[in-house]
């Protein structure tokens, strides 16, 4: 038997899975449908009936990223507790099958289910809602041209990629610990940008030092601002070469826990 991938034994792994985090999904289900229809109610009552677009998109976004994170982040939820960890790590399925598992449940599934959610509770709202028959409002358009809310599953690639990783190595408190490891490499990437501007321009007044974004800077008084635009095609490949170690990275540390 293959010791790697073997299509049955996944599928009754991924059932066993289903089934023993059933209750708890659909209670995260109902509180993520309860939290949408309270923020897009919410910003509907506080613009006197009327949902943007814009106020959709924002929804739509911080909802992706935020509950996405949190979710991912218990991914690996019975490694945190020694006598679930040995039986999660003694079940008789590879590691491959148990990281594929909680991929697909904290990747893709949650993003179909956030779909469903989401769009259920803006259908509703904006139902409700409309209250000018010569402007009504409409759901979001995922592809529109000018806002483009399709680019958060970009954000959400790399943040689940990291925080899948930091759910394997943290064993307590894997949200917030993740969190501030990321802020902490955040703030030491950009203050390493700015030595290195700094360096190459010889100029101490830089205002802006972003990683990967333009330069800001004073001169006699006057604010200058030279602009970088990374090709599409090559923050695509920078995007995808980060998130393919990461997530790599969180398989071979799980193998680590092997007992």
């Amino acid at each position: 038997m293959n010791n790697v991938f073997n299509l049955r034994r996944f599928i009754m792994l991924f059932k066993k899975h289903s089934i023993e985090h059933g209750k708890s999904y659909l209670f995260s289900i109902a509180t993520l449908t309860g939290l949408l229809l309270i923020f897009l109610s919410a910003v509907s009552y506080m613009n006197a009936g009327r949902l943007t677009q814009n106020s959709q998109t924002v929804v739509f976004m911080i909802g992706v990223t935020f509950a996405g994170t949190i979710f991912t982040s218990l991914s690996f939820n019975e490694l945190s507790d020694k006598r679930k960890a040995v039986s999660y790590l003694t079940l008789p399925a590879s590691q491959f099958e148990k990281y594929l598992v909680a991929w697909l449940y904290s990747y893709v599934i949650f993003q179909l289910v956030f779909l469903i959610c989401f769009y259920a509770m803006d259908f509703l709202v904006v139902i409700l809602s409309t209250k000018d028959s010569n402007d009504p409002n409409k759901v979001l358009d995922l592809f529109e041209a000018n806002r483009k809310p399709y680019i958060v599953a970009f954000i959400f690639l790399f943040f689940h990629s990291f925080v899948f990783l930091g759910s394997i190595i943290f064993k307590k408190a894997h949200f917030v610990k993740i969190a501030f490891t990321f802020f902490v490499l955040v703030a030491a990437f950009s203050l390493l940008n700015k030595f290195i501007i700094s360096s190459m321009i010889n100029e101490n007044k830089l205002s802006v030092f972003v990683p990967f974004s333009g330069v800001g800077f004073v001169e006699k008084g006057k604010y200058y601002n030279i602009d970088y635009l990374t090709p599409l095609y090559l923050g695509l490949m920078l995007l995808f070469a980060i998130v393919g170690l990461l997530w790599l990275s969180a398989f071979y540390k799980l193998k680590e826990k092997e007992v």
